[in-house]
């Protein structure tokens, strides 16, 4: 059967708003409503930002039919699934997907209910040739890696692992790990590598231990599938990401430059090692006092040196709150 654009003209993206801040922002700062039964969205939901249309995942799915046949996959029906904690790739568009498909019960077929829709060469032509799609085995993770056009599919967006920026065009992932990698970086990252955060050995791609945290951003490291660097001998580590931080600040405060950091933090305080006083902001008391508790997530931002193991606030680092620059008339803020 031909299916009809049930749901919106637009690909919508998914969320649980599991997210904390994902929920406040719902619930308080921009309340929205379901297009189809008007009541207040808490839970699952789709959305189409560009329209500012939403609707519930049940709502959804009363408009979706239980089981189709497709001109790409005609020899099966193809069931619809609501199963929504795993992401997966489309095989009509090849794009990320998430939320309601229709799969394959008897092959690994499955196509967003978006793409359902549609019938083209194109995708026909990409169906027949499934098997041939890049998956490649990278040293940086163990399991494969999948070619993939990313697309939003959440109001969260996937970030590269290497270089630490959003998703874009042609990437590679795994979607079980949440790891992924834009195709441009993909051969870029080092197997060995000089840090001037740990001048006097190298560092090489390990598996983390027990034991093993972040030496820059004292973040835990994955022990498996995802390599870090590492000097064994001193058990210097380093998140691959992390790797591409370097001190940029000279400073009268201390002998080494400075790096900065912006990281987001629920239970770990940086404090300055200056004043004493804490580098991370809190969120605003209604957030924490209703869905926090005792766990309050803050937002840190500061200069660090990696080598002594020291923080430094903006106070104490010297960094003025406000600059004038000769590019523009107005005087430009300090944002985090």
């Amino acid at each position: 059967m031909e299916i009809k654009p049930f749901l919106h003209e637009h690909f919508l993206c998914y969320d649980k708003l599991q997210h904390a801040s994902l929920y406040y922002d719902y619930q308080y700062i921009h309340p929205r409503v379901s297009a189809k039964c008007t009541q207040k969205i808490v839970s699952g939901a789709y959305s189409c930002e560009s329209c500012n249309f939403w609707v519930h995942q049940d709502c959804a799915q009363q408009q979706l039919p239980v089981q189709i046949t497709h001109a790409l996959h005609s020899e099966h029906f193809l069931d619809l699934s609501s199963h929504v904690s795993h992401d997966f790739i489309c095989d009509k568009c090849v794009c990320t997907a998430r939320g309601f498909k229709y799969s394959c019960k008897h092959c690994s077929f499955n196509v967003d209910y978006f793409c359902a829709l549609k019938t083209n060469e194109e995708g026909r032509w990409r169906c027949r040739h499934k098997e041939q799609r890049s998956i490649i085995k990278h040293f940086i993770h163990q399991h494969g890696l999948s070619l993939f056009s990313y697309r939003k599919i959440s109001i969260l967006s996937y970030v590269c692992a290497w270089c630490q920026d959003l998703l874009s065009g042609r990437s590679y992932g795994c979607l079980d790990c949440d790891f992924f990698l834009h195709e441009s970086c993909i051969w870029e990252i080092p197997k060995e590598l000089q840090h001037p955060f740990h001048p006097s050995h190298h560092l090489y791609l390990q598996f983390s231990n027990l034991s093993a945290y972040c030496n820059a951003c004292k973040g835990e490291l994955d022990q498996y599938p995802n390599r870090h660097y590492c000097c064994y001998d001193c058990n210097f580590w380093l998140h691959i990401g992390c790797a591409r931080l370097l001190p940029t600040l000279k400073n009268n405060c201390h002998e080494h430059d400075l790096t900065y950091l912006v990281k987001h933090s629920r239970y770990k305080i940086f404090a300055c090692n200056s004043c004493g006083g804490n580098c991370c902001h809190e969120i605003p008391k209604i957030f924490r006092k209703k869905f926090y508790h005792n766990s309050v997530p803050r937002k840190c931002a500061f200069y660090l040196c990696v080598q002594c193991d020291l923080n430094f606030d903006f106070d104490c680092a010297s960094i003025q709150s406000k600059v004038k620059h000769r590019s523009h008339r107005h005087e430009l803020p300090l944002k985090i």
